[in-house]
C-alpha cells in the first residue's frame, strides 16, 4: 500500500479518537471527571505523537530499503552489461575445472554459445602441445594460487587455433575450502602471430647477416639522405671503425670532402635511376698500397615500390685490373711482333 495513504489514514483515525475524547472531556455528552478526562486526553495525544514518529521512521526505513534495493538492481544490471559486452572471455569453473559461467565472448573465442560449453572441462579445448602446461597452471589455481597471464593455445569448435592469455583467482567457501576459480581470458592470437613473424624475421636477418659478414666484399646500407644504416665487418674495418661507429653518419663524417661529394653524387644518381650505378676509384689502404675499388649502388625498395635507401657493394678488383692490363700488354706485343 502507498505509505502516504497509510499515514493519512492513521492520522485521521487518531484524530477522530482525540476529537471524541475532547468532546467528552468538555462535558458535551457525559459528565466525566475532568482530571481523568484530561489524563486520557494527554495519553491519547502522546500515543498519537509516538505513533506518528514511529510511522515516519518506518516510512523512511522502507524508503531507504527500496532505494538500496533499486541501486543494487541497477548495479547488478550494469555489471551484467559490462560482463556481457566485454571482448575478453569472463569465466568461472568449479573445483573440478568445469565451466560454470561464460560470457558472450565465448561465441567469438570458441565459436559456440556459452550454454553449449557450460559443464565441459575448461581444458577440453586445450591444444595437445600445451595440455601439460595447462594442467600444471590450472592445478595450481585450484590449489589456491593465482594465475597471471598464462599464455596457451585452445581450439575452437571448428578446429581453429586461438592463442589465449588466462588470468584468474581461486574462489573459496566460507569454510575456507576452494570451490572453483574465476577469471578472464584474452585472445592474443594477433600478438602471438606477430611475435612469431618477428622471430622469423630475426632468424632470416641473422642468416643474411651471416652471409654479408662472410663475403669478401664491403657492404653497406644508406637511407635516402645518405645516412648509414648498417654495414658488414669488412666495410667497418676498411673505414677503421665499427658498425656502431658508422651508423648514423654520412660520408662527410668518414672521408675527405672530395670523396664525400663524389659519393653523394653517385648516391643521387642511383636514387633517381632504376638501374644499378657502377664506378671505380683508386684508394690507398692502411698499408700504403694502392687498391682499385669497384662500387655498385642499387636502390632497395618496399614491396609497394617506395624507395627505402641504397645498398652499396664494394669489391677490390686490383688483381683483376692488373691481369687485364697484362693481357692488353701481351696483346700489343703480339701485334707488334
Amino acid at each position: 500500500a502507498d505509505s502516504r495513504a497509510l499515514y493519512g489514514f492513521s492520522s485521521l483515525l487518531l484524530g477522530s479518537i482525540f476529537f471524541s475524547v475532547s468532546v467528552r472531556a468538555l462535558g458535551l455528552f457525559n459528565a466525566l471527571d475532568r482530571e481523568l478526562a484530561f489524563g486520557i486526553l494527554v495519553l491519547i495525544l502522546t500515543f498519537w505523537l509516538v505513533m506518528s514518529a514511529l510511522h515516519r521512521k518506518a516510512n523512511l526505513q522502507l524508503k531507504d530499503q527500496l532505494e538500496t534495493r533499486e541501486a543494487l538492481r541497477s548495479a547488478q544490471d550494469q555489471y551484467q552489461g559490462l560482463v556481457e559486452s566485454a571482448r575478453d572471455l569472463v569465466w568461472q569453473v568449479d573445483n573440478e575445472g568445469k565451466w560454470t559461467f561464460l560470457n558472450s565472448a565465448a561465441t567469438v573465442i570458441y565459436g559456440a554459445q556459452p550454454e553449449d560449453l557450460i559443464g565441459e572441462t575448461a581444458l577440453d579445448r586445450a591444444d595437445p602441445e600445451h595440455l601439460e602446461a595447462d594442467y600444471a597452471a590450472f592445478g595450481k589455481l585450484l590449489m589456491g594460487s593465482e594465475l597471471v597471464d598464462h599464455e596457451t593455445v585452445h581450439n575452437t569448435v571448428d578446429g581453429k587455433r586461438k592463442h589465449l592469455s588466462f588470468s584468474a583467482t581461486p574462489l573459496f567457501e566460507p569454510s575456507g575450502e576452494i570451490r572453483g576459480a574465476q577469471g578472464t581470458a584474452r585472445d592474443v592470437t594477433d600478438r602471438a602471430e606477430a611475435r612469431e613473424a618477428l622471430e622469423e624475421v630475426a632468424r632470416k636477418n641473422s642468416l643474411v647477416r651471416s652471409l654479408i659478414n662472410g663475403t669478401e666484399d664491403l657492404i653497406y646500407f644508406k637511407d635516402g639522405e645518405g645516412i648509414y644504416q648498417g654495414c658488414n665487418y669488412r666495410f667497418a674495418d676498411a673505414m677503421e671503425s665499427s658498425e656502431e661507429g658508422i651508423v648514423g653518419k654520412t660520408d662527410a663524417d668518414l672521408v675527405d670532402p672530395t670523396r664525400a661529394a663524389a659519393y653523394r653524387k653517385s648516391d643521387i644518381e642511383a636514387l633517381t635511376s632504376w638501374d644499378p650505378v657502377r664506378f671505380e676509384e683508386w684508394i690507398v689502404d692502411r698499408d700504403g698500397n694502392r687498391r682499385l675499388w669497384e662500387t655498385v649502388k642499387t636502390v632497395f625498395r618496399h614491396v609497394e615500390g617506395d624507395t627505402l635507401g641504397l645498398l652499396g657493394v664494394v669489391r677490390d678488383v686490383t688483381e683483376r685490373k692488373q691481369a687485364e692490363e697484362r693481357m692488353r700488354e701481351l696483346a700489343e706485343r703480339a701485334e707488334r711482333a
